[in-house]
C-alpha cells in the first residue's frame, strides 16, 4: 500500500479531484425578460455612482450561431471533390480537419441548447408542484380525526412523561441485573483463583528453608552458573529470547499451564470430572484407531503373501 503524502490530505487522501465541468455558454443563449426584485435599487432622489444605471441591466445574448461563425466560421470558398483530391496531403488534412472541427461544434452546440431547454422544462414543472403543495397547505384544513388524536400541552401534562414500564419488562431487567452482577462475581472469583494457583506453583522455587536459600546463593554466585549465562546471552541475540518466551507463554496459555504446572481450568475440569471423561474418551479413540490400523496392516501383509505365491507359481 502507498503511503499517504502530504499534498494528497487536503483532496482526502486522494492523488487529485477532477475539475469542475465549465459551462459551454457562459452567457445566454436567448433573450429572457427578467424582472427587477422588488425593495432592490436605488430609491428616488438618491444619486446613483457615476457609470451605473437605475434600470436593471440585462445580460448581453449570444446565440449559438452567433458562436459557431466566431470561433469556427464558414470558408470563404467552397471546395468541390474534385479540387479536394487535387490538392496536396496538407493542404487536404487542413481543409478537412477545419470541416470537420465546424460539424462537431455545430453538433455540440445544439446538443447543449437541448439540455438547457430540457432543465428549464423540469425547473418550470418543479416550481408549478411547488406552488400546488403550498397553496394545498395553505388551504388545509384539519379533519376531526386529527384533531381529536393530535396531543395537546394539556393532554401531555395530565398524564406521567415517562411510561411505566410493565410487570415483563420489570422482570426482565431484573433477571438481567442478577446475572450481570453473578458474571462480576465469576469473573473476580476466577481470577483470584488464577493468581492463587500461580503463587502457589511459583512457591516450588521460593527459598523457604536455610538449606534452599543456601543452594540459590551458591547457584547465582558460582562461575559455572555465570559462565552459561554468558555463553547463552552471547549465542542468542534478543529478537531468538523474545521468540522463546512468546512460544512458551502460547504453549502455557493452549495447555492451561502456570509456571509448567496445571491451570485454573485444568484443576477445575479435573474436580468436575471433565478432564477424566475427555482422557477416557482420547484412549477409545486411540484404541479404535490401533485396532483399524492393525486390520490395515493384516490386509496388506495378505495381500503381499497372496501376490508373493502368484509370482512363484509363475516361475
Amino acid at each position: 500500500m502507498s503511503k499517504v503524502s502530504k499534498a494528497s490530505l487536503k483532496f482526502g487522501g486522494k492523488s487529485g479531484i477532477l475539475p469542475k465541468p465549465r459551462a459551454i455558454f457562459k452567457t445566454p443563449y436567448k433573450h429572457e425578460v427578467r424582472s427587477k426584485q422588488s425593495d432592490t435599487g436605488y430609491a428616488d432622489g438618491i444619486l446613483h455612482p457615476k457609470g451605473t444605471s437605475r434600470e436593471l441591466l440585462q445580460p448581453k445574448v449570444i446565440t449559438p450561431e452567433e458562436r459557431l461563425a466566431k470561433s469556427a466560421s464558414a470558408p470563404k470558398r467552397e471546395y468541390t471533390k474534385a479540387e479536394i483530391g487535387n490538392m496536396s496531403e496538407e493542404q487536404r488534412f487542413k481543409v478537412m480537419n477545419a470541416e470537420m472541427r465546424r460539424q462537431y461544434l455545430k453538433e455540440s452546440y445544439q446538443r447543449e441548447v437541448k439540455k438547457l431547454a430540457y432543465q428549464e422544462k423540469l425547473g418550470i414543472e418543479q416550481s408549478k408542484i411547488n406552488t400546488e403543495k403550498n397553496e394545498e397547505l395553505a388551504h388545509h384544513e384539519q379533519s376531526k380525526a386529527e384533531l381529536y388524536t393530535l396531543p395537546t400541552i394539556e393532554s401531555m401534562l395530565e398524564g406521567p412523561m415517562v411510561r411505566e414500564r410493565t410487570p415483563e419488562e420489570k422482570e426482565m431487567i431484573q433477571l438481567k441485573r442478577e446475572h450481570n452482577r453473578f458474571q462480576t462475581q465469576l469473573n473476580v472469583d476466577s481470577q483470584r483463583a488464577d493468581k492463587l494457583l500461580e503463587l502457589y506453583n511459583s512457591a516450588a522455587n521460593f527459598a523457604i528453608t536455610e538449606d534452599k536459600l543456601q543452594e540459590l546463593v551458591s547457584d547465582a554466585f558460582s562461575e559455572n552458573s555465570s559462565a552459561k549465562q554468558e555463553a547463552i546471552a552471547a549465542k542468542s541475540d534478543w529478537s531468538d529470547i523474545n521468540a522463546v518466551a512468546f512460544d512458551n507463554k502460547l504453549i502455557d496459555t493452549i495447555m492451561d499451564r502456570v509456571y509448567n504446572a496445571p491451570g485454573h481450568l485444568y484443576v477445575e475440569d479435573t474436580l468436575n470430572g471433565y478432564a477424566d471423561d475427555i482422557q477416557e474418551l482420547a484412549s477409545i479413540v486411540r484404541e479404535e484407531q490401533n485396532s483399524l490400523n492393525m486390520q490395515k496392516a493384516s490386509e496388506r501383509a495378505e495381500k503381499y503373501e497372496n501376490l508373493k505365491k502368484d509370482i512363484n507359481s509363475e516361475l
